[in-house]
C-alpha cells in the first residue's frame, strides 16, 4: 500500500468505520487525480447511487473528499491530505476541467487578505472560468 492508501485506512480505523470494498475502490478511483460528479462515480463502479451518496458523506465528514463546485456542477475529489493543494480552471463551453497546481504567491495573497479582515482560513476553493484551448479556437 502506499502512503495514500495507508493514511486512508488509518483514518477509517480510528473513526470506527471498516475498508470496505466500496470505500477502497471509490478512494482509488477518487485518487487518479480527477474531480468526479455523482453520477460519473456511479458509472464508473458497480455500486448502487445509494452506497455511493452514503460513502462519499462518511468521506466528507472524515475530511477525506471534498465537494467541489465547478460552474453549475458538483463534483468530488481527494482533500488535500491525500494530494496537492490546488485550484480549478473550467472551460465555460465545453465543461473541461483542469487543475490549477498550487502557487505560493497565491497562497500567501489569500492569507494576507483575510488577515487584513481578522479572518482565518481553513479551506478555501477558487474556479478560474474561461475558455479551454480548444474553445478558444471556436470563438
Amino acid at each position: 500500500m502506499n502512503r495514500e492508501a495507508i493514511q486512508f485506512a488509518k483514518i477509517l480505523k480510528k473513526s470506527g468505520h471498516s475498508l470496505t470494498d466500496p470505500r477502497k475502490r471509490l478512494f482509488k478511483l477518487l485518487g487518479s487525480g480527477k474531480a468526479m460528479s455523482v453520477n460519473e462515480i456511479v458509472s464508473a463502479l458497480p455500486y448502487d447511487r445509494s452506497t455511493i451518496y452514503r460513502t462519499l458523506e462518511l468521506f466528507q465528514k472524515l475530511g477525506i473528499v471534498v465537494e467541489v463546485h465547478l460552474g453549475w456542477k458538483h463534483k468530488f475529489e481527494l482533500s488535500d491530505m491525500f494530494q496537492h493543494h490546488h485550484h480549478h480552471l473550467t472551460c465555460i463551453n465545453c465543461g473541461k476541467v483542469l487543475p490549477l497546481k498550487e502557487d505560493k504567491e497565491l497562497e500567501n495573497s489569500i492569507a494576507h487578505l483575510s488577515s487584513r479582515s481578522s479572518f482565518k482560513p481553513v479551506d478555501h476553493q477558487l474556479e478560474i472560468r474561461g475558455f479551454c484551448m480548444n474553445c478558444q479556437n471556436k470563438y
